[in-house]
């Protein structure tokens, strides 16, 4: 990326609905969407530069935005990614951070193992 995206009003496309944004950028790099991790896909696009905007986990709760969706340039376009974000965050919350033994869930395993030393991936985790 030569220069950068810095500025208000640029269109970022959500791949998943097929709607346009207006956003408010500043950022000089961003992610090769080529080399996205086979369990992860382009969520946003720039439609000045095709730059990659954002992208999410294919079968868990994790997606970010290149954009700043808490600007006011659509004025409210983007507000729903905080919504969505607060739903997955209380639908984990209900459903996995933590068994009823107060032992962390597989999940939290699963993902903590690729982080810290010491804590052993789930069985199907080590098959994959």
């Amino acid at each position: 990326m030569k220069y950068g995206n810095r500025a208000h009003n640029i269109p970022s496309l959500d791949l998943i609905t097929g709607l346009c944004y207006i956003t408010s950028q500043n950022h000089g790099y961003s992610v090769n969407s080529a080399t996205l991790p086979s369990d992860f896909k382009e969520y946003f696009v720039n439609l000045n530069d095709g730059s990659n905007e954002g992208m999410m986990h294919k079968t868990r709760p994790i997606s970010s935005t290149q954009f700043h969706p808490e600007a006011k340039g659509g004025p409210m376009d983007s507000a729903y990614l905080f919504d969505k974000y607060l739903q997955n965050v209380q639908r984990e919350k209900e459903s996995q951070a933590v068994y009823k033994d107060n032992r962390p869930s597989q999940f939290l395993l699963d993902i903590l193992s690729r982080e810290r030393v010491g804590v052993e991936p789930s069985p199907l985790a080590q098959a994959a």
